[in-house]
Parts: C-alpha cells; sequence; structure tokens
C-alpha cells in the first residue's frame, strides 16, 4: 500500500487530475480523503492511498511522481509499504456533543483512514 499526501489547488477538476496518473500507471485505489477544510492559500490537503503491483511499482511510482510535478501537483510526503488492516469501530455517543469530524480528524492525523461512516 502507498500512501500520497498532496496539496491540490481548490478548482474544479483539481482531483480528477490527481487520480488520473495514479489510474493510468496501474493504480488501484482504496481511499481518499480531502481535506477542505484545512484549505490554506487554495490548495487543499489531500492524502491518497493506492496499491501498485510489484512489478510494476517502481517504473509506475516514477511516472506517477513526474507526471503530478508537471501538474504543478505538490508532493508533500510518500510513504511505501504501508500495511492495510481493515478494523471495524462502533463508536457511541451523541454525535452532536463530540462532533464526530473532529474525531475523523483526529484520527486522519494518525494516518487511519476512515473509509465509511
Amino acid at each position: 500500500m502507498i500512501n500520497l499526501e498532496v496539496k491540490i489547488p481548490d478548482t474544479p477538476g483539481s482531483l480528477v487530475e490527481l487520480i488520473k496518473p495514479i489510474s493510468e500507471n496501474g493504480g488501484n485505489i482504496y481511499g481518499i480523503l480531502h481535506f477542505h477544510d484545512r484549505k490554506l492559500n487554495n490548495m487543499i490537503p489531500v492524502n491518497i492511498s493506492f496499491e501498485l503491483s510489484e512489478e510494476i511499482q517502481e517504473v509506475s511510482l516514477q511516472n506517477i511522481k513526474k507526471e503530478l510535478k508537471e501538474k504543478n501537483i505538490q508532493i508533500e510526503n510518500i510513504n511505501y509499504g504501508i500495511e492495510k488492516n481493515l478494523i471495524t469501530i462502533i463508536l457511541t455517543g451523541h454525535v452532536f456533543d463530540t462532533d464526530v469530524m473532529d474525531t475523523i480528524k483526529r484520527l486522519a492525523s494518525k494516518n487511519i483512514n476512515v473509509l465509511e461512516l
């Protein structure tokens, strides 16, 4: 599993431009976290998790990085070999008192992706 952290402009089509090079180079996307609430200077942080088969991983990653650079997409960080574990957690309590989005943001800050809610 590969986790890519980037910043994209807050303009229509920017997310599609981020996804295209990954898809076109054999990436299987598992999740995208789009942190619109953390926008700074019209740039939005995005975390995208995807897999590449081992046979093409090195070449595909080079191509993805090159294409993103050509599109002026800022790569903040790339983590390779991230283990994927699917766990189910049931949260109880009053959402209005504890704001579930705050919980999701805190999990994301620890590189834990919430896929469904």
